[in-house]
């Protein structure tokens, strides 16, 4: 397996924030008898050494106290930003999405995502709990096709990182989970693509994950580093 410009990785981590967004995720996929396994999700392109995800960055000065407000104590980054593969480095759960797409259809993806660098998209905390509601409205009634198909804390101009990864798909022609807006998804519908048809049903869209996707691999970080 080659890893080419425009596959997805999918992690997830043994971090605090990691572990809450998985357990919260596992109510939903519970109801189809499986687990919540990622937390975060971007693009790779091995051509530049570099993925494109949507994320957010929370640093912490104790120094800063001291200048009394002339420099920040709390940093916050987000949006959508470019970095180095390394940071990839010491996932526990690291897995590739191998996209069946031509060249061409890659560069669409990869003009794409680097545009949205450039745009002004933050990462957007409150659509979080947004899509949470979604989830428990669908594990109150037992039914993962009862979920919201919409947040309802939903900011057009701001993306979490796998609402981030549907909408660079939807931009390159692929409307796959047509059924849920990207803002009410989870990383978990980027692996778990064989329940597309069975959630969306009647509103399956032209394309779905399944028809996009050629292969799904678990790897570790010296096993995608060689596969670049």
């Amino acid at each position: 397996m080659k890893i080419k410009d425009g596959d997805i990785f999918i992690y997830g981590s043994d971090s605090f924030i990691s572990k809450v967004i998985m357990e919260a995720q596992s109510l939903y996929w519970e109801l189809l008898g499986k687990r919540s396994l990622f937390s975060h999700t971007g693009f790779i392109f091995p051509s530049e050494k570099q993925i494109v995800h949507s994320t957010i960055d929370i640093h912490f000065n104790p120094k800063n106290i001291f200048t009394f407000g002339k420099k920040p104590i709390l940093q916050i980054e987000s949006g959508i930003q470019v970095d180095p593969i390394t940071v990839l480095k010491g996932k526990s759960k690291l897995a590739v999405i191998q996209l069946n797409l031509s060249d061409k259809e890659r560069k669409k993806i990869k003009k794409i995502a680097y545009q949205m660098t450039k745009e002004d998209h933050k990462y957007p905390i409150d659509e979080l709990f947004g899509t949470l509601f979604a989830i428990l409205f669908a594990w109150a009634f037992n039914d993962p096709r009862k979920a919201l198909k919409k947040n309802i804390l939903d900011n057009p101009t701001q993306y979490y990182c796998c609402a981030f990864v549907l909408e660079v798909l939807h931009r390159a022609g692929y409307d796959v989970w047509n059924c849920l807006d990207p803002s009410a998804t989870t990383v978990d519908h980027l692996f778990y693509i064989e329940y597309e048809s069975k959630i969306c049903e009647e509103n399956i869209g032209k394309y779905t994950m399944m028809d996009i996707v050629k292969n799904i691999d678990f790897v570790s970080y010296d096993n995608l580093v060689r596969m670049l």
